[in-house]
């Protein structure tokens, strides 16, 4: 069970990026977490770069 100190922290971060963290929490549960925050690092990185040159 995780602390409040922890779930503090994962509130304040969703509320900045709400995405990123719920794909954090999904891909933790996960077998392969590593290829989930991967695919999801290099999706977000994508889209940040495509919407900053628009």
């Amino acid at each position: 069970m995780p602390s409040w100190l922890e779930i503090l922290v994962l509130a304040v971060a969703s509320a900045f990026w709400p995405i990123l963290i719920a794909i954090v929490v999904l891909a933790l549960r996960l077998a392969h977490p590593i290829r989930v925050l991967a695919a999801a690092g290099l999706y977000l990185t994508i889209r940040g770069l495509v919407h900053a040159f628009d």
